[in-house]
C-alpha cells in the first residue's frame, strides 16, 4: 500500500528521504510514482528532476477531494512503486485547522504514515513523541518511523531500546550528511531550475541502500489495487480554442502544476511557452 512520508514539522528530511527512495528506485530500474501534498512547487520540481515519472501534486485546497483521488489513483496505478511526500506538519493544514493537511490527504485516501523524526538529542523523548502524533488522531495510521540524525551505533541502539514494544516498524536511521543535504532559500528548496548542483543520484542511491531496511520498507510503495475511480474528464468546457494562452516558464516564473498545461492541451487550447526573465515577448 502506498505510504504517506510525514513528520512532526518542516525540516525534517522528508523531501531528502523521499529523494533517496526515488534515487534508489531509479538505481534499480524501478519506476516510481511521486506524489506532493500540497500546495507545493519546489519539492515537486525536485522530485520531478531524478528522471522518474513527474511527481503528482495532491492539492485538497487548490484542487478539491475529489481531483486529489482521481489523479492519485489513476497515476500511483501505472507504476510499480509509489509513495506520497507530505508537506509541513502531519496536521498542519489551512490557518489552525488540519483541512488540506497531510493527515488530510491520508484520511482520504486511506493510506499509512511513514513519519521521519530528527533524533537528534533524543531518546526516550522520540517515543513521547510519537505516542502524541498517534493519539492525537486515531483515524490516521502511522506504520513505519525512520530516524534521522542518528550518528552514532549507541543512539541507535538505545533508540531500538526505546521502542521494542511498540507496534511500529523502524525502517532505518540516517546519519547527518552534508553530501545529501538540498540548498535552501527563503521559500524553501532552492528549484533544481535555479541550482547548478544537481541532485547525486548514485550518491543518493549508495547511502539509501546502506541506511534503509528497503526489505520492509518495499510493501509501503506498492500501488493501491483495492479501488478503482472514473479518471476521465470529458465536460466541454465553453473557451475559445482558437486563442492561445501564454504561461510563464523560465527560471524564475515556473510555479505551476504539471495537470495544468496537460488539461488545456487535452481540451484543445493552444499554449505559448513565454520567458519573463529573458523579457521576451508574447507571440503565436
Amino acid at each position: 500500500m502506498t505510504c504517506l512520508i510525514s513528520s512532526p514539522s518542516t525540516d525534517c528530511g522528508k523531501t531528502t528521504f523521499s529523494l533517496l527512495i526515488s534515487c534508489w528506485a531509479f538505481s534499480k530500474g524501478i519506476n516510481l510514482q511521486t506524489f506532493k501534498v500540497g500546495p507545493d512547487y519546489l519539492d515537486q520540481q525536485q522530485l520531478s528532476s531524478i528522471g522518474q515519472p513527474i511527481c503528482r501534486n495532491l492539492d485538497i485546497f487548490l484542487s478539491g477531494e475529489d481531483w486529489v483521488q482521481k489523479v492519485f489513483y489513476k497515476y500511483s496505478k501505472q507504476y510499480e512503486y509509489s509513495l506520497i511526500e507530505g508537506a509541513m506538519g502531519l496536521f498542519d493544514g489551512l490557518g489552525p485547522t488540519v483541512y488540506s493537511s497531510t493527515a488530510n490527504v491520508a484520511k482520504l485516501l486511506d493510506l499509512p504514515i511513514i513519519f521521519i523524526v530528527n533524533a537528534r538529542g533524543q531518546v526516550a523523548s522520540l517515543l513521547a513523541l510519537i505516542k502524541g502524533f498517534r493519539e492525537f488522531d486515531e483515524g490516521i495510521s502511522i506504520k513505519g518511523i525512520i530516524f534521522n540524525n542518528v550518528n552514532s551505533d549507541r543512539h541507535k541502539k538505545l533508540i531500538k531500546e526505546v521502542f521494542v514494544n511498540e507496534n511500529i516498524e523502524i525502517l532505518g536511521f540516517l546519519p547527518s550528511d552534508q553530501n545529501i543535504a538540498l540548498k535552501k532559500a527563503n521559500l524553501g528548496l532552492i528549484s533544481p531550475l535555479d541550482n547548478d548542483q544537481n541532485i547525486d543520484v548514485n550518491y543518493f542511491a549508495s547511502f539509501a541502500e546502506r541506511h534503509i531496511d528497503f526489505n520492509s520498507l518495499k510493501k509501503f510503495l506498492m500501488p493501491p489495487q483495492n479501488k478503482f475511480l472514473d479518471v476521465s474528464d470529458k465536460t466541454d468546457f465553453k473557451m475559445n480554442k482558437k486563442r492561445p494562452i501564454a504561461i510563464a516558464e523560465d527560471k524564475i516564473f515556473h510555479f505551476q502544476y504539471p495537470d495544468t498545461k496537460e488539461f488545456l492541451q487535452e481540451i484543445g487550447i493552444p499554449l505559448i511557452s513565454w520567458s519573463i526573465f529573458d523579457n521576451e515577448e508574447i507571440s503565436n
